[in-house]
C-alpha cells in the first residue's frame, strides 16, 4: 500500500462513500473521513473504523480526531467527471467553460448558489461535466497566508 497515499485514496470507492463527513485534522495535517460528532465542549470530531485484513486476521482501527470547525463537509452522494467525492465546500469547475462554484447545503439539498444567490440543486447539474478543483478551506488557508 502506497503510504503517500491519502486515507480516501486508500480505500475503495464504495468504502469511502459510506464514509458520510470529512474534516481536516491539524494534528496530522490532512483529512479524516467518517461519522460526525458535536461534543459537548463544542469541537468537533470525526469518528472512522478502518478494517485491515492481514493473514486472515481482521483488524479494527479506531480514529476518533478533533477537526477543523469550519473544514467539516457532508458528502453530496455525487461523483465528478474524474469519480471523486464531492463534498459540500468543495470548489467545483464546470469543464468546458472553466467556471468555479462552491457546494454548498440550502434548503435541504445540496448545489451550489448561482450569481443572483438562487440554489442550483444537484439534479440540475451535469456532474459528468464539472471536476473538484479545491475546497473553501483550504482556500481560506492559502488566502490568510498571502
Amino acid at each position: 500500500m502506497n503510504t503517500n497515499k491519502t486515507q480516501a485514496e486508500q480505500l475503495p470507492q464504495d468504502a469511502v462513500s459510506r464514509r458520510l463527513f470529512r474534516g481536516f485534522s491539524k494534528k496530522h495535517n490532512n483529512w479524516i473521513y467518517g461519522d460526525l460528532i458535536y461534543t459537548p465542549s463544542g469541537e468537533f470530531r470525526i469518528l472512522n473504523f478502518t478494517y485491515s485484513l492481514s493473514d486472515s486476521i481482521t483488524e479494527t482501527y479506531s480514529i476518533n480526531e478533533i477537526v477543523e470547525t469550519k473544514s467539516v463537509g457532508q458528502f453530496t452522494g455525487v461523483f465528478d467527471k474524474k469519480g471523486n467525492n464531492i463534498f459540500e465546500g468543495d470548489i467545483i469547475s464546470d469543464i468546458d467553460t472553466e467556471i468555479t462554484d462552491t457546494i454548498v447545503f440550502e434548503n435541504g439539498c445540496f448545489g451550489y448558489l448561482n450569481d443572483y444567490g438562487f440554489l442550483i440543486p444537484f439534479n440540475d447539474i451535469n456532474t459528468t461535466c464539472v471536476k473538484v478543483v479545491g475546497n473553501v478551506y483550504e482556500k481560506s488557508l492559502l488566502d490568510s497566508v498571502s
